[in-house]
C-alpha cells in the first residue's frame, strides 16, 4: 500500500503572447491540469474528472497578474506569473513529475494564453507556498498550541448543508466550527486516519475567533455561476487544555497548507496556510 504523502508546488510562469483572461481563472488551470495529466495517464485524468466528491488536488488562482479591468486581465507577452499546485495522492504527484521531465515543451494554456513552465519550486524552504510532507510527518511535527493564525489567500465559502429550500448553504464567514469541520473530512480522505466526530462539538464549545485582520469578501466567477468568498486573515483561540483536542487543532491546521479549505478549492478557492508568528 502506498503511503500518502502530500505535496505543494509552486509553478513560474513566462507568457509567450499577448493575451486577455478573466479575472477568474480557476476553471481554465483546472483544465490545463486534467490536460496534463491526461498526457500522462488517460484513465486517472479521467477518474479524477467524473469523481464528484472532494478533488484530490487544489489550485490557487494565478498569481502575479496586473489588476483586473472590467473582469479582464491585460497579459504581455514575457510577463511573469505563478500557479500553485497541490497535489493530495502519490499518482497524481508522479503523473505532473514524469509530465514534466519527458514533455518535449513545458507549457500551460489557460484559454487563450499559453505559459512556458520555466521552474517548479516543491522543497520547503524555496517558496513560503512549497512543501511536502506525509501525514506521519505532520503528526510528529505537530505541537499543541492554543493560538493559530490562518492566511485566506483566495475567496473561501463553505458548504454546511442546505437550507429547507434545498440551496446549499456556503458561509463566508470562517467560522471555527465549519473551518475544523471541513479540515477533519479532508483529513479522514486523504490520511485514511479517522478523527473523532467529538473533535468538531470540542471546536464549537472551546475555539473562538479572536482577531481578524484585512478581511473582505471577493466573487468568484465560474463558467456557470458565481460564487462570494472570504479572504485576509484570522486568528483563532482555543480555550480549553485538552491536550488531545489541542493536538487534533494543531495537526489540522497544518494540513490545511496543503487542503485547502472549502469549497471549489481544485478551482482556485480555499487556497490557505498556517502564519506562524515569531516570537
Amino acid at each position: 500500500m502506498t503511503t500518502p504523502t502530500f505535496h505543494a508546488l509552486v509553478i513560474h510562469l513566462l507568457a509567450r503572447n499577448d493575451a486577455s483572461l478573466p479575472a477568474t481563472q480557476g476553471h481554465l488551470a483546472h483544465a490545463a491540469f486534467l490536460a496534463l495529466l491526461d498526457a500522462v495517464d488517460p484513465e486517472l485524468a479521467r477518474a479524477i474528472h467524473d469523481h464528484q466528491g472532494r478533488k484530490p488536488f487544489t489550485l490557487s488562482p494565478v498569481w502575479g497578474l496586473k489588476p483586473a479591468r472590467n473582469n479582464r486581465h491585460s497579459l504581455k507577452a514575457g510577463q511573469r506569473a505563478r500557479l500553485r499546485l497541490t497535489l493530495l495522492e502519490p499518482a497524481l504527484f508522479h503523473a505532473f513529475i514524469h509530465q514534466l521531465f519527458n514533455a518535449r515543451n513545458h507549457t500551460l494554456n489557460l484559454g487563450e494564453a499559453s505559459f512556458i513552465i520555466t521552474e517548479v519550486r516543491g522543497a520547503p524552504q524555496s517558496s513560503p507556498w512549497a512543501g511536502y510532507a506525509t501525514p506521519a510527518d505532520l503528526e510528529q511535527q505537530t505541537e499543541t498550541g492554543k493560538e493559530i493564525t490562518l492566511q485566506f489567500a483566495s475567496p473561501t465559502a463553505i458548504a454546511v448543508g442546505r437550507a429547507q429550500s434545498g440551496k446549499v448553504r456556503r458561509e463566508t464567514l470562517p467560522i471555527p466550527r465549519y473551518v475544523w469541520a471541513s479540515l477533519r473530512g479532508n483529513w479522514r480522505a486523504f490520511s485514511g486516519q479517522p478523527i473523532p466526530h467529538a473533535f468538531e462539538d470540542w471546536v464549537e464549545r472551546n475555539v473562538v475567533a479572536s482577531r481578524v485582520e484585512n478581511w473582505r469578501t471577493a466573487m468568484f466567477r465560474f463558467r456557470k455561476g458565481m460564487q462570494i468568498g472570504g479572504l485576509g486573515q484570522l486568528s483563532y483561540t482555543a480555550l480549553d487544555d485538552d491536550p488531545d483536542m489541542l493536538h487534533y487543532w494543531n495537526l489540522l491546521a497544518d494540513f490545511a497548507f496543503y487542503s485547502g479549505v472549502g469549497y471549489k478549492t481544485s478551482m482556485g478557492m480555499g487556497t490557505v496556510r498556517r502564519i506562524v508568528k515569531k516570537q
